[in-house]
């Protein structure tokens, strides 16, 4: 018989002979309760896939296998010195994880919520300001990490430093020995306890923690998709956290990608073939990657439901997707909402970029019409996927400050169009928040008025309107003289909210534009009237038709590694690979264009990839990739050496001791435990 934690009022840990018991006819409340409720049901099929070492090698973890594993790691965690927590407890510790996702953090955070805690899932790309104020608010004082964070956490103040653990590793849970473990509690009472604690993005300032109940995951999980899936996205992304829980939510099996590796066109195509999902969790930006080629659109197409969340997809793109077969749909929610709208649609319906109410949410989300044809999406009382409240209008809502517009023909159909508060989203779902950066360049004496755009695009540009006094000006004149404005904005703003000279619309002084009665401009009519013009930027930007330059060899590895240095202040060898020394995809594309802009490419161009920077690896490869480009010749790099050159660069695995238990039959991992 396994041995059964209790925990008593006191606190005291003291341990007793059970046997772990679920009853399939009470309804799931709590995420332990899900995961030893799946184990009883579905035995050794299936669960969860997850690479072992390189792309492909997917090894099947079953439901048992999971329940099993969280027993083990359970067991590691409170020799690390985090024992089962108080019941009576109103409010659980916190314990935070920032590492590099994978398997081993969805393993974590069962664990910990096995034990009691409340877990904190902290984005790698955050500074330590950031950190700092999120530990601040959390109460924080526990984070399991690697040593690869330990610089950044060392900035933060003494007085909230936490205590640094090592996070779990493969041969912490794949055992055999682990003792079974319950933590006997109220389920009701315990439903209502923070469970996960997410954050946003930091877009209008900090980031801010964001409290997720036992109860309100669970209704989150409950509405699913309830097919075989595929997943792109880190697990500390609200979009990662809660597709995985609702592929066990509702039984099915997710695949998650090798998150040591960097997704390339190569890569997404490779996983598609070999896991042939039903469902592909994806953000836009990995659609445009795979939409760069024909073999890609195909594998697209070959997918039961492409479901893209995190930002808005480009008409374009999503329109030249559909018409080629591809099921796109769009997925809306919030973090603090669960999910409330997508685009699923039946045969024929091509209003892919039309979002539709789900079935539960749509007694309880309003949508409040705030200005003529605009309406903000309001979840109400009652939403069981709802975790936070921040208005009383309607009581007890949560308005997200998403703004909508209705189809103008067909009833219930909603377009997304902007945030409230004027933010808007990037296709790889970065934020930037134009405010400021309007603010610095409309405050020289030649600018009538800034407006940046860029949603749903790789970068960031801007509408700038001459002041009447500079109506003579060319426009080359004019966009020399505020230029160093636009520089100053960008010097201020994160990387990806910085504005290229070529996305720059100059406009004559005597133009019109929407605004209100005090003179400012109405962004979203804005953007609507200028929408021409904004497009030509655009597609300027990236078909450019290529540079003069004809370099080869040396040269052109030197002339890469100095664009790398002036450009992007990025300082690497040539046989550094891109991925592993922090080059993030918004710099791939940063560099694409330049190359495109400076380099002479034979006119093939065109067929230089966003990613390229990726799918080459380092500067040495991508010179040669960039010669044979310019001379018509095909690439002939091995991409399976390549792949295994970059699993050597930057993979670390502890070898697994195989145990004396027979193998199973099928192609599943039977629990270690068993």
């Amino acid at each position: 018989m396994p041995t059964t934690l209790t925990i008593a009022p006191g606190g005291r840990a003291s341990a007793e002979v059970s046997q772990p018991s679920v009853d399939p006819s009470r309804p799931i409340r709590t995420l332990d309760e899900l995961i030893r409720g799946r184990a009883s049901e579905l035995g050794d099929s299936p669960l969860i896939g997850y690479p072992n070492h390189s792309l492909l090698d997917f090894e099947e973890h079953s439901a048992r296998s999971i329940d099993r594993y969280a027993d083990a790691a359970v067991d590691k965690l409170q020799r690390l010195g985090l024992p089962p927590v108080d019941p009576s407890k109103e409010k659980p510790p916190v314990v935070g994880i920032l590492c590099q996702s994978g398997l081993h953090v969805v393993i974590t955070i069962i664990a910990l919520s096995r034990l009691g805690y409340t877990v904190f899932l902290i984005s790698t790309r955050l500074a330590s300001p950031a950190l700092d104020r999120l530990i601040e608010l959390t109460g924080c004082s526990t984070i399991l990490t690697t040593p690869s964070f330990h610089a950044t956490l060392a900035e933060i103040p003494k007085e909230r430093q936490p205590t640094l653990l090592p996070i779990l590793v493969h041969s912490d849970y794949y055992r055999k020995d682990a003792p079974a473990f319950i933590r006997l509690c109220d389920g009701e009472n315990e439903s209502k306890k923070t469970a996960i604690i997410l954050h946003s993005s930091g877009s209008t300032g900090l980031p801010k923690p964001i409290w997720l109940s036992h109860r309100s995951c669970i209704g989150a999980f409950a509405v699913n998709m309830n097919m075989q899936s595929l997943l792109t996205s880190p697990l500390f992304h609200s979009h990662g956290f809660y597709e995985v829980f609702r592929s066990i939510y509702s039984r099915k099996r997710i695949y998650l990608a090798n998150y040591s590796l960097p997704l390339t066109r190569q890569s997404l195509l490779k996983m598609l073939e070999h896991v042939r999902p039903e469902l592909f969790h994806c953000v836009p930006y990995v659609v445009k990657l795979l939409a760069e080629s024909d073999a890609g659109i195909r594998a697209l197409a070959n997918v039961k439901v492409v479901l893209f969340a995190g930002s808005s997809c480009p008409d374009d793109l999503g329109d030249l997707l559909v018409s080629r077969g591809v099921n796109l749909v769009a997925n809306y929610g919030a973090t603090e909402t669960g999910r409330l709208m997508n685009s699923a649609r039946p045969p024929g319906d091509t209003y892919w970029n039309y979002l539709r109410l789900l079935a539960p949410a749509r007694p309880f989300v309003l949508m409040d019409e705030i200005t003529p044809g605009l309406y903000e999406c309001v979840a109400l009382d009652g939403l069981k996927s709802k975790s936070t409240v921040n208005s009383d209008n309607p009581p007890g809502s949560f308005r997200t400050g998403d703004l909508f517009t209705p189809h103008a023909t067909e009833p219930g159909l909603w377009k997304y169009v902007c945030r409230l508060d004027d933010r808007f989203t990037l296709i790889n779902g970065e934020k930037v928040l134009p405010i400021s950066i309007e603010g610095r360049i409309r405050q020289e004496e030649c600018v009538k008025e800034a407006v940046v755009f860029g949603e749903g695009k790789s970068y960031p540009g801007a509408l700038v309107f001459r002041a009447d006094a500079v109506a003579h000006m060319s426009d080359e004149e004019f966009l020399q003289a505020v230029w160093p404005a636009v520089e100053a904005a960008n010097a201020r703003a994160e990387t990806f909210s910085r504005i290229p000279r070529e996305l720059v619309v100059v406009l004559p002084a005597n133009t019109t534009y929407p605004r209100t009665d005090k003179g400012t401009f109405i962004r979203v009519p804005t953007y609507r009237k200028f929408e021409r013009e904004i497009e030509s930027a655009y597609e300027k930007f990236e078909n450019e038709k290529g540079g003069t330059l004809t370099l080869s060899g040396q040269e052109l590895e030197d002339f890469l590694l100095r664009r790398l240095k002036d450009r992007l202040a990025i300082e690497l060898s040539a046989e550094a690979e891109f991925f592993a020394s922090g080059v993030d995809s918004l710099q791939c594309i940063q560099m694409w264009n330049l190359i495109k802009k400076e380099l002479d490419l034979g006119g093939n161009g065109s067929k230089l990839s966003q990613n390229v920077l990726y799918e080459t690896g380092n500067v040495r490869a991508l010179a040669h990739h960039l010669e044979k480009l310019r001379l018509g010749e095909e690439s002939t790099t091995d991409e399976l050496t390549k792949m295994q050159e970059l699993i050597d660069a930057y993979s670390s695995f502890e070898p697994h001791v195989p145990g004396d238990a027979p193998r199973p039959d099928k192609e599943v991992v039977a629990s270690p435990a068993a």
